[in-house]
Parts: structure tokens; sequence; C-alpha cells
């Protein structure tokens, strides 16, 4: 799918959806960021693996919000 978009994969809908969406958040800021001409220091494995963790615990405050924001008709 190389120059089609993006794929976004999770365990569960809420998951994927907020993942696809924060992915393409944080290139913009990292796209800001590198044409600012600052440094970028990326996270380490180590806490990769603890962001993830909470992402997974906590991405379902997003989705209740994105649903609440939906049009009734949807």
């Amino acid at each position: 799918m190389r120059g089609r978009g993006s794929v976004a994969v999770a365990s569960s809908i809420s998951l994927a959806v907020f993942r696809a969406i924060h992915t393409d958040i944080n290139a913009r800021m990292q796209m800001q960021a590198l044409a600012a001409g600052g440094p970028v220091t990326f996270l380490d494995p180590e806490e990769a693996a603890k962001a993830a963790k909470v992402l997974d615990q906590n991405h379902t405050l997003a989705w209740d919000l994105w649903k609440r924001s939906l049009p009734a008709a949807i």
C-alpha cells in the first residue's frame, strides 16, 4: 500500500480509530518540529512500551467523547 495512506490495526475498533487519528496528529507535530529546526527526541523502546500500555487502557475516553459529538442521525 506504499503511497496510498495508512492502516491502523488494533484489538478493537475504538483503539484502531484512536491510533489512526493520533498517527496523523503526531506526524503533523513531528513535521512542524523538524521545520522549526528544533531537535526531535524520540521515545526509547521502554518509554514507547509504557506509553502504548497507557494509551491502550485510556483510549476509550477519547472514543466516548467522539461518539457524543456525532449527530443523533448517525
